[in-house]
């Protein structure tokens, strides 16, 4: 008689990623007749069905970003035997960029690691609060914890819609490895429910839009919220400030903003930034930047914020209309932080809702990889160590996630890399949480609310809808490695010469922009993805810059490699072989088996990586567009010869028995090669000025005025700057202390 107690019954399902051995959660593992169910946070499924237990079942297995690569009659799944107590492990191989790790709130987080008796990293593992669903996350760090905040909050029999909250202990502080998950402990009422943390705000829903620690007069820090009070989308009852509460554990009722101040909510996460010393409270949801003084006075005043934008006539007169000192005489507008004279923030309804403002005309968002406009708003922005850069985190409809970097934290934002991506379901409101930051900023972590709401789908995922999932990202991968702008700047004496934002902080002051002419171009930098790429070189020669991309010369021994950029073509062998393939071996009954090739030279010596690791290379030769390699696999020797056309691989292989022989074929994808498709990718030309001797590089290919002359052909490619004023806040630094002062409490000297 079959056992049906106990976690003996089950057949367990372990779904993980190829290339990291770890769990994925939700997954889908569905059968034809319409049964389905998802991996928990543990990449673990435990199966039991009567009917179908001790036989062969078609398992049709798919994810959000995941590829599973088996087909069975056409379909992603496999055949497994169902044996009660025993196990299957399978593999999938991860799409997106960044790594799904764990689901942090809701039911059953670790449901069926539970039914099979596997470890689950957090207590309840279950049900905590009685929570089963959650809705956008705001978390800081605050008095040596780091607190949480949701908006409307499902329960197991009743609902909380004025602010449910938790804290949870910092990694160094004895909380949990951000990578195993987050231990949250609630705040909760008499029934052990998550409790409201808005409970005396009035009729309606209450909702944070954001959460902050600022100092209060006595430079103490207080955790403020600024809450929206609503009767729904588009009617707002109310919006303030309020207070948490240390001793009584909520928020309470602070300031009340009068009509016209009010807006739609929308969730932000601020970060500070210090400027001549002061520390100001930064807001840039919805790419509508606006900051004020971090302390409880300044935030709660309306007219004490300033927000960034164009200047005109009035607001800066000496400036407004100032000329560029470049290649046209079109004047160039100026930019810059002014006092708000109407809302606290001009903002639109959160998710799919109609906007009310457009996107800035200086942020322009293109696909790196096909130089495409991408729609996407901050999640959040903060500062990265790592990258040496501001990051953004951005959402896209419907689910999916953009990665972007910039110099300053109001742009230029124009290069983006797609993360994650979710097909057909929404992930709203995305954050990265930087005091989870690990490596020196190497790794980071955001979340974002996984709901059908808004997405159109009428199918919701049992147990992860309308629920928190965290997400990890290795800054250090190479698919994000982007295009760097490139300054043109100009010493005291007059000298024009390019440099990227490190080299300029040390050249220039930090708060002025006078030194800057324009950002002529986009171009990839030395410590970064490189493969396929070529240097462009700087030298400076009797007070003339100049780039170049010869070496080996005399003249030009006195120089440093300044960026990379594409070749103007693919000519030689090395620029045709040079890069990463993706390939298939076939055989004679028409069996495929997939390897990879890293090809690269060191001066006229061809070197080659293989995958898999089963493989190795003996020997490697080439001529002009051919390759001969002798292989080793499972100690049989292969001989392998293969022509190159165009990104296309093809040839034959034997084994040097002669017993075996069939085909390869294959393609090179490297970023270098696959930006030869982009939209966004353009010439570099070189212009010279008779008169001064100088010389500026443009991606203008038709002639300019009359002082310039422009070269016969390109230098390389680059990538093209789509924005035509120079917007920039290099006067806001970035407070790298600001969170273990947040855990302590005490204000910074």
């Amino acid at each position: 008689m079959m056992n049906l107690c106990g976690k003996d019954r089950f057949f367990m399902i372990t779904v993980v990623d190829d290339s990291t051995g770890r769990g994925v959660p939700l997954v889908e593992i569905s059968l034809v007749n319409g049964l389905r169910d998802y991996t928990d946070s543990n990449g673990v499924l435990a199966f039991f069905e009567p009917a179908l237990m001790n036989r062969d079942v078609f398992f049709q297995i798919r994810s959000h970003g995941y590829r599973f690569k088996t087909l069975v009659h056409g379909r992603p799944g496999v055949v497994l035997k169902t044996i009660s107590g025993q196990n299957a492990v399978l593999t999938v191989t991860r799409v997106n960029v960044a790594e799904r790790l764990y689901r942090i709130t809701g039911e059953g987080i670790y449901c069926h690691s539970m039914l099979s008796g596997r470890f689950s990293p957090i207590g309840n593992s279950c049900l905590n609060a009685d929570v089963m669903g959650q809705d956008t996350v705001l978390a800081v760090a605050y008095r040596k914890k780091i607190f949480w905040f949701w908006g409307d909050t499902w329960g197991v029999d009743t609902f909380n819609f004025a602010v449910a909250g938790a804290t949870s202990q910092p990694p160094d502080t004895g909380g949990l490895n951000p990578s195993s998950g987050v231990e949250l402990s609630y705040f909760v009422d008499d029934r052990g429910f998550a409790k409201p943390m808005c409970p005396d705000f009035g009729y309606g829903r209450v909702w944070l839009d954001w959460v902050a620690p600022v100092r209060d007069g006595q430079k103490e820090y207080r955790l403020l919220a600024r809450f929206t009070r609503v009767a729904s989308l588009d009617k707002i009852l109310e919006c303030g400030f309020a207070l948490f509460n240390d001793r009584k554990e909520i928020f309470e009722p602070f300031v009340v903003l009068p009509e016209k101040f009010r807006s739609p909510h929308l969730s932000h996460h601020p970060f500070i930034g210090r400027v001549n010393g002061k520390d100001y409270l930064y807001f840039t949801a919805g790419f509508e930047f606006s900051r004020v003084r971090a302390t409880l006075a300044a935030v709660t005043d309306p007219m004490a914020y300033e927000y960034f934008g164009r200047y005109v006539s009035g607001d800066n007169p000496s400036n407004a209309d100032r000329t560029k000192a470049c290649l046209t005489d079109r004047t160039r507008h100026i930019y810059g932080w002014k006092k708000m004279t109407g809302n606290l923030v001009q903002t639109h309804l959160q998710n799919n809702e109609p906007k009310t403002r457009e996107t800035p005309e200086w942020i322009q968002l293109l696909n790196i990889e096909t130089g495409a406009c991408v729609d996407a708003r901050p999640g959040s922005i903060f500062w990265n160590n790592y990258c040496r850069r501001w990051i953004l985190i951005a959402q896209e409809n419907i689910g999916q996630v953009w990665f972007a970097e910039a110099d300053t934290p109001v742009g230029p934002w124009v290069y983006s890399r797609k993360v994650v991506s979710h097909s057909g379901y929404n992930f709203y409101n995305p954050t990265h949480h930087p005091f989870f930051d690990q490596r020196n900023g190497r790794m980071i972590y955001f979340e974002g609310t996984y709901t059908h709401i808004f997405s159109g789908s009428v199918v919701q995922t049992p147990r992860y809808d309308y629920n928190q999932i965290m997400y990890r990202l290795d800054l250090a991968e190479p698919r994000l490695s982007l295009p760097q702008p490139v300054y043109r700047i100009h010493d005291g004496a007059g000298t024009i010469r390019y440099t990227l934002r490190d080299e300029l902080l040390r050249s220039i002051p930090r708060n002025t922009l006078d030194y800057i002419e324009s950002i002529d171009f986009f171009a990839m930098k030395t410590d970064r993805n490189t493969i396929g790429l070529i240097p462009v070189y700087a030298q400076m020669n009797h007070g003339v810059f100049r780039l170049n991309t010869k070496s080996g010369e005399k003249h030009y021994r006195r120089r440093h490699t300044l960026f990379y950029a594409l070749p103007l073509e693919y000519t030689t062998p090395a620029q045709q072989i040079e890069g990463l393939w993706e390939c298939k071996a076939i055989d004679a009954q028409g069996v495929q088996r997939p390897f990879g090739f890293h090809f690269k030279f060191t001066g006229q010596l061809l070197k080659a990586d293989i995958s898999p690791d089963q493989l190795a290379i003996i020997k490697i030769s080439y001529s002009s567009k051919a390759v001969n390699l002798i292989l080793l696999h499972e100690k049989i020797q292969y001989q392998m010869n293969a022509e190159f056309t165009n990104g296309q691989l093809t040839g034959h292989w034997h084994t040097i028995d002669g017993m075996q022989a069939g085909t390869c074929e294959g393609q090179r994808v490297d970023f270098a090669w696959k930006q030869g498709a982009s939209s966004a990718v353009v010439p570099l030309y070189e212009y010279w000025n008779p008169t001064t001797g100088s010389y500026i590089y443009s991606t203008i290919c038709h002639p300019l005025e009359s002082a310039w002359v422009r070269s016969g052909s390109p230098l390389c490619r680059v990538w093209k700057n789509p924005i035509t004023d120079l917007v920039l806040d290099y006067e806001t630094e970035p407070i790298l202390t600001l969170v273990r002062e947040s855990y302590n409490g005490h204000p910074h000297n």
